[in-house]
């Protein structure tokens, strides 16, 4: 088993989020015709429900696949090895949790991964196949690596399971060096090594969801066709330890703005489509309470695009992004843009924008007409006006020959002349200055 994943698995309902609808799961099943008072067909139902499944002896898993592991020791190997992964041990019909004895009727829960990234939900309730699932109808939320004790219908314990990652640091995962650990023991045929891929990337279904991948099967065949531009991605960042450089830019924006957050963030540095979100913070993960950040390799090996990323969504963590204004959000990334420049050493304007040099020019020439077109736009909280300002591809309808993310220029004029007004002021300053105290510096242009 391989290290935590933050991905919610259980709906309200109390059944797993289906991480793709072309992914097949294994209901690996022991000798007996039923787990307590469920039959397996029943028990497929409950727990798999929207995902492809069938049922399979213990003695035939396939350990590259999706599986879902139900029953006690005595009656399926498959649990008793399971079991001691997760410091699981039964003595004379006692289930033992960390060498701590669980009283009658305990259950265990765990949903984690096989080492390729596959899947797999755990249950078991003590010795005894009698009443196994019985403690487990109240509703669930748990996530990949995340164990759950119930007892008499009731949740008693939640945590992570002993892999689990230091919260009070931020944590990188290398979904690169994963998508590329896979294709090199998939088979060689087009659709062996799409669903090799597929099925390695459901553990962080959210993941590639943020960069819009609604079903892992297709997506997985749009990267290995996008493999020359995934390639091109491997070659520029070679030799790179991106641990270690997205480690030291988030702790010199901590220093910088001499600020310390509630929870740190984690970054997953992964390889997407070309035209994808090129980096993203993408919401609040929901046990741990961390921002997550994603860059794509692939859209990000341009010029110094990535150098400017680690530090643009490193000041995001720092941010409160709960404005809805457009002037609110956009104020946040002409900051972060502003202060990527400051923090990193020879960065172009152009690429602290994550532009070309020729976007750039565009927006140059069109400067006094985006300021007064911000302006006119800025209260604003309808999506409909916002997308056309922040959104990679949209373009502003009334200047067309202006870049996408266009906010991101005014913004970053804004953040630049408010420095400018006094020049005692730098990054702990900008950081804590309000959206409207920057709109006011813009209307100064």
């Amino acid at each position: 088993m391989i290290a935590l994943l933050l991905l919610a698995c259980f709906a309200n309902e109390g059944a797993p989020l289906a991480p793709a609808s072309s992914t097949e799961w294994l209901l690996v099943r022991s000798r007996s015709e039923r787990i307590g008072p469920l039959e397996w067909e029943q028990i497929g139902g409950l727990y798999l429900r929207g995902l492809d499944w069938r049922l399979v002896p213990s003695t035939t898993s396939e350990p590259e696949t999706s599986r879902m592991v139900v029953g006690s020791p005595q009656d399926h190997p498959l649990v008793a090895n399971l079991a001691l992964n997760f410091d699981v041990t039964f003595v004379n019909d006692t289930l033992y949790f960390r060498g701590v004895a669980q009283p009658a009727g305990t259950g265990f829960v765990t949903y984690d991964t096989d080492p390729d990234g596959a899947g797999i939900l755990f249950l078991t309730c003590g010795a005894n196949a009698e009443g196994v699932l019985a403690n487990f109808q109240t509703p669930l939320n748990i996530k990949f690596g995340q164990y759950l004790l119930t007892r008499g219908g009731e949740q008693v314990e939640t945590g992570q399971n002993a892999r689990h990652f230091e919260l009070g640091q931020p944590r990188v995962i290398r979904l690169d060096l994963d998508h590329d650990r896979l294709l090199k023991s998939a088979p060689q045929n087009a659709d062996g090594r799409a669903l090799r891929l597929a099925r390695g990337l459901v553990g962080y279904a959210h993941v590639y969801g943020a960069l819009g991948a609604t079903d892992l099967l297709p997506y997985a065949e749009q990267l290995l066709a996008q493999r020359d531009a995934i390639e091109r991605a491997r070659m520029k960042f070679a030799g790179r330890d991106h641990t270690a450089e997205v480690l030291a830019a988030y702790r010199k924006c901590e220093e910088a703005l001499q600020l310390s957050p509630n929870s740190t963030p984690v970054f997953y540095v992964m390889y997407g489509l070309p035209d994808a979100s090129n980096a993203k913070n993408f919401g609040i993960d929901a046990v741990t309470q961390r921002k997550q950040i994603l860059f794509n390799l692939t859209a990000l090996a341009v010029g110094a695009h990535y150098e400017a990323a680690i530090v643009h969504e490193s000041i995001h963590s720092f941010q409160n992004l709960e404005g809805t204004r457009l002037v609110d959000r956009a104020m946040a990334e002409g900051v972060a843009t502003v202060l990527s420049q400051q923090l990193t050493d020879d960065l172009s304007d152009a690429d602290a924008l994550l532009w070309t040099a020729e976007e750039f020019e565009a927006a140059e020439a069109g400067r006094k007409r985006l300021i007064q077109a911000f302006l006119r736009d800025a209260p604003s909280t309808e999506d409909e006006v916002q997308k056309h300002w922040l959104i990679l591809g949209i373009t502003l309808p009334n200047l067309p020959e202006t870049p996408s993310r266009s906010a991101y220029y005014v913004a970053w004029l804004a953040a630049r002349a408010w420095l400018a007004e006094d020049g005692t002021r730098g990054p702990a300053e900008l950081i804590r200055a309000t959206p409207d105290e920057l709109l006011a510096a813009l209307k100064t242009l």
